[in-house]
């Protein structure tokens, strides 16, 4: 900033370390109205009363006093109304104001008596306080160059001794002038600053070094010596050899010891000044490590492209540590006059209200667009976004309604807010910020007639401002991201201690955010790492400065009808609400985006800014927190479910945004019926689901999952293996009702599936009844009915279901066959090709589960029905035998041949049940096993119980066995005949006599085919003659010893006998 055109840029811009505030405008500095020429020398401000003494070249002092402003009007400023023009005594030749002498040259006020000393024309007059008559008894002091030599270590406002001390410069003596008491004198000086050590005095033609005993003049110059104290332990002095030449001020201690490095001035100054919060008159004892805030102010003319200005160059009291110190410029707006400014540090300190501060820190309504005022939720924008710019825009109809359905909150318009609530409001916060742009000032400059403050400018207008000159919303926005950066480099780490700081700090971050954020978002940087570190630069600046999100949100058109402002609407501070607006706009007015145009970091990074944010719920310290974490919720959910789509295009980040989609919908949002229209119009309906199950909303969640199942599309097909999902889920909650209702809708969609709805018996609810269930599947799920009746008696053996069941196989194998020309073929087919097999074969049960037809699944109701009907009938259940073979029968054709053989052997209709297995199917071995079990059980399953009431009778066996004799003797094919006949004589021969077996046999027949049972009988004859003779001499034995023990036992009856 060193470098003049880098100064004369920074002009118009108030981003140095101080700033002028009008203190009086168009002092009236001569009556007659000819006060072109007539300049000001010297001002002095002091008193209870709030006075302000102007002396200037017309050789009068003008008084004026301090009007505060009217309370009403807090923002007004202090009035100064003329009270005197006085005209000190001058008795040299200028003493006529018209003349060209320097007029009051020096005002030097003595508060501790009430006294003030002016120098007018070299005239040394003393005058009271606070009216500035002429005090008698006190010499008037002519020949006079200066006054002053004040001690800075006293205050004026402290209890010091009712009398002062002021030097007065003569031409060959220094009087050093106590009230009231000797005057005593000293060499001459022109400029004295005095310390309880001895001074550094100079006269107005030479420097010279006061010392002990003697004084001893330096070399010659025409300059005006400059010596002021930063604080109570050193002086600066200004050094130089012409007024066109750079000066250097140079820091001394009292022993006259270099205290810092030296400084440099671009122009030997007119005027210099020290001023800081450890500067200056009544300045506290600080260590010398706190006296760093303060800066150095001298006014001069300088050279500019433009050509030469006067102002004031400022600078800090370190700036010779460094190696290309940074200069301030700083000038009156407008400039008034080409002449020089003065300065001076009044002993008084006055009061300087910044409405800047006022203006950019109190809170204010913030509207997102021209003529915006409705404080609910975004429901009638200016133009409301085209469905275009939102996959969440619907309709303007929508938006009323979630006002109104917001999770059962009732929210409120400005019509139930008290009238004039806003202006109020408003005024509570200019009222407080108003309270924090008071600053006190002593540090008085002036050009011409004008007068101001200068006082040090304040961080939030000083980067403030460089925040503005950062942005330019011309033709077309343009954000300078490095000098945003810079402002956020200043103030990074900087500690709050007042509660100014505190809000300059949040408010400059809060600024600086929104501006990089636009940036990011019109950013043409290809560079990924670099976005990304900006982006997350970006995501703390905002975190940090506390800016509520919603405005933040209001630069995405796609969010913006997810922006909720409750019924007070969204409160900023006013200099973030002027550029968020414009910002809003500028972004309106430029383009229409969508958020496939945001870049995928740019998606990142509102994610991990909205999932920042929403780690403060429930800390209580976020203002609107409702509205707040609802627009959070939905946006974020926006976000998640726009960068789940875009993943697995462009990024690998897919599984990890799905866990934070599923974790938000998982935790619940605040938003809640707002999210059920983000997710239904993104087509999310299992992510929905999960969302309804946040808030146990069963019904609901079943109904999602219901949608889902017959048809409705998932866009990202989550919803597998979803009928299992439903009976599982049906399993765990508690309503008996939701139970029935979707175990009943599972049922007639799969019934096998469903029916295990009906059958849990350690779900959440109590089981349900068999009777009852059985009649609402029957009403309302027929067919599932089956599968019900099968769990009761295949899997809780419930006999009492099972004539039921048998009445659902007979309806649905007899419905095939009756009405199936084709299956019936294809069971007489089955018949013939069982009978075609080669023995051994297995048994016609086993046969149809092996060879069911490809088509055939699990699923397959004929096919398996059938199977299944052969279980029961061959099984150990109870049913009525009569009217199932009624209905068997009712087939014509003998279609079901192992059914009628099963119930023929249950009605002890064992010839026909024999004829069938051996000439209908050919099944020799079920016809053998039938003889050895009384006819009952043939087709029970391996492992199950079989039907039977009693064992059979031997000679019921014998009788079958005899039948099944007859029935192989009978059969057709005669190898067959042959073979299945000797192999049922050789195995079970002990159940025939020989005599019947020759009977029956054909004489044709070899007595080889015969051998075996002929052999096996002759032994069983001889077994059975030689088991005769055994029990016959078991029995003789056993007569032998019963007759034993009778005789023995008559004997012992009688007793011994007499002799």
């Amino acid at each position: 900033m060193d470098p003049a055109a880098s100064s004369e840029k920074q002009l118009d811009h108030e981003d140095g370390p101080y700033i002028l505030r009008p203190l009086l405008e168009a002092v009236p500095l001569c009556t007659d109205g000819s006060a072109e020429d007539v300049k000001i020398n010297c001002v002095e401000y002091y008193g209870k009363s709030v006075t302000l003494s102007v002396g200037h070249q017309a050789s009068e002092v003008l008084h004026f006093v301090q009007m505060p402003p009217d309370p009403g009007e807090p923002s007004g400023s202090p009035v100064y109304i003329p009270a005197s023009r006085l005209s000190p005594v001058s008795l040299d030749s200028f003493s006529r104001p018209s003349a060209a002498g320097p007029g009051v040259q020096e005002i030097v006020l003595l508060p501790q008596i009430s006294k003030a000393c002016v120098l007018c024309n070299s005239t040394a007059a003393f005058y009271s306080l606070p009216e500035l008559s002429p005090v008698s008894g006190i010499s008037v002091v002519k020949n006079c160059s200066w006054i002053g030599g004040l001690d800075l270590n006293i205050r004026p406002s402290s209890a010091t001794p009712k009398d002062a001390t002021i030097l007065l410069s003569l031409k060959s003596k220094i009087q050093i002038v106590r009230l009231a008491d000797k005057v005593l004198e000293a060499p001459p000086v022109a400029v004295v600053t005095d310390k309880p050590l001895p001074a550094a005095p100079g006269d107005e033609d030479t420097f010279a070094a006061n010392e002990t005993g003697h004084g001893k003049p330096l070399a010659y110059t025409t300059l005006n010596p400059h010596i002021v104290s930063p604080n109570a332990e050193e002086f600066l002095l200004v050094i130089g050899t012409r007024k066109a030449d750079p000066g250097v001020g140079m820091f001394v201690s009292l022993d006259g010891e270099p205290t810092r490095a030296t400084i440099q001035f671009d122009k030997y100054p007119e005027y210099v000044a020290i001023d800081g919060i450890n500067s200056g008159l009544n300045a506290p004892q600080m260590r010398p490590d706190e006296q760093d805030d303060g800066h150095v102010i001298a006014t001069f003319c300088k050279d500019f492209g433009s050509g030469p200005r006067y102002g004031m160059e400022i600078q800090h009291l370190n700036a010779g540590n460094e190696v290309n110190p940074e200069k301030y410029w700083l000038e009156a707006k407008p400039a008034y006059q080409e002449r020089p400014y003065g300065l001076k540090t009044l002993l008084g300190g006055g009061h300087v209200r910044l409405d800047e501060i006022v203006s950019k820190l109190s809170q204010k309504k913030f509207y997102p667009f021209p003529g915006y005022r409705d404080p609910g939720h975004l429901e009638t924008p200016t133009s409301p976004p085209k469905k275009s710019e939102s996959r969440t825009a619907t309709s303007t109809e929508r938006l009323p309604r979630k006002k109104e359905s917001s999770d059962g909150e009732d929210f409120q318009d400005d019509e139930s807010q008290p009238q004039g609530w806003e202006a109020a409001r408003n005024r509570e916060g200019e009222e407080f910020a108003g309270r924090l742009a008071n600053f006190n000032a002593r540090l008085a400059v002036w050009n011409g007639n004008r007068i101001w403050w200068a006082l040090p400018n304040p961080l939030i207008i000083q980067l403030d401002t460089r925040l503005d000159m950062a942005c330019s919303f011309g033709d077309e926005m343009h954000i300078d991201r490095l000098r945003v950066i810079s402002v956020l480099k200043l103030i990074r780490g900087r500690d709050a201690r007042t509660e100014l700081d505190h809000m300059t700090l949040d408010y400059l971050k809060q600024k600086a955010g929104l501006l990089l954020l636009v940036d990011s978002l019109s950013s043409t940087r290809t560079n990924q790492s670099t976005r990304d570190s900006e982006l997350k630069e970006l995501e703390q600046v905002l975190s940090d400065s506390k800016l509520d999100p919603r405005v933040a949100l209001f630069l995405f058109q796609g969010m913006r009808d997810d922006v909720i402002e409750g019924s007070c609407g969204i409160w900023v501070y006013s200099g973030i609400k002027k550029v968020a607006e414009t910002i809003v706009c500028r972004i309106d007015s430029e383009q229409s985006t969508t958020f496939g145009d945001i870049d995928l970091c740019v998606m990142h990074f509102l994610r991990r800014f909205l999932l920042g944010w929403r780690k403060m719920k429930g800390f209580g310290s976020v203002p609107d927190e409702k509205e707040v974490f609802r627009t959070i919720d939905a946006c974020l959910l926006i976000v998640l479910l726009e960068l789940e789509q875009r993943s697995s295009k462009e990024s690998a980040d897919g599984d990890m945004v799905r866990s934070e989609l599923n974790d938000l919908v998982d935790g619940g949002v605040d938003c809640f019926d707002r999210a059920v229209d983000i997710l239904v119009s993104y087509r999310r309906l299992f992510v929905l689901s999960r969302l309804y199950q946040s808030r146990k909303m069963s019904s609901d969640v079943l109904l999602t999952w219901k949608r889902m199942l017959e048809g409705e599309e998932d866009s990202m097909h989550e919803f597998r293996d979803g009928e299992q999902r439903m009976r599982e889920y049906l399993k765990k909650i508690g309503s008996r009702a939701l139970v029935e209702e979707y175990g009943v809708w599972l049922a007639n969609r799969n019934p096998r599936l469903g029916v295990q709805v009906f059958a849990e018996d350690e779900g959440k609810v109590p089981p349900f009844e068999p009777a009852k269930a059985v009649a609402t599947l029957r009403s309302e799920a027929p067919s599932a009915v089956k599968y019900y009746l099968e769990h009761l008696v295949f899997d809780k053996g419930l006999t009492s279901y099972v004539h039921e069941l048998l009445e659902y196989y007979l309806d649905l194998v007899l419905g095939d066959l009756e009405s199936s020309a084709a299956h019936r073929e294809a069971v007489m087919a089955g018949y013939e090709a069982y009978r075609a097999l080669q023995t051994p074969k297995p048994t016609y049960p086993h046969f149809l589960t092996e060879n069911a037809p490809r088509e055939c699944d699990d699923d397959d109701d004929v096919w398996n029905s059938r199977l299944r009907l052969l279980q029961l009938l061959g099984g150990a259940h109870v049913y009525d035998t009569t009217v199932i073979a009624e209905r068997v029968r009712s087939l014509p054709g003998e279609l079901l041949v192992p059914e009628t053989v099963i119930l023929a052997g249950l009605q002890h209709r064992h010839d026909e049940a024999l004829h069938l297995l051996v000439h209908r199917l050919g099944d020799y071995d079920t016809a053998v096993s039938y003889c050895l079990c009384g006819g009952a059980g043939i087709y029970a399953p391996h492992g199950a119980s079989r039907r039977r009431d009693a064992a059979p009778e031997p000679e019921q066996q014998r009788r079958l066995f005899q039948q099944v004799l007859q029935e192989f003797l009978r059969i057709a094919d005669a190898s067959d005949r042959v073979e299945q006949t000797c192999a049922l004589l050789e195995r079970f021969g002990e159940w025939f006599r020989a005599e019947d077996v020759l009977r029956l046999v054909p004489d044709t027949w070899s007595v080889d085919v015969l051998a075996g049972f002929l052999l096996g009988a002759l032994r069983r004859l001889v077994r059975e003659r030689n088991e005769s003779a055994v029990r016959k001499a078991l029995n003789g034995a056993e007569n032998l010893r019963v007759s034993y023990d009778l005789v023995v036992g008559t004997e012992q009856q009688r007793g011994p006998r007499k002799h």
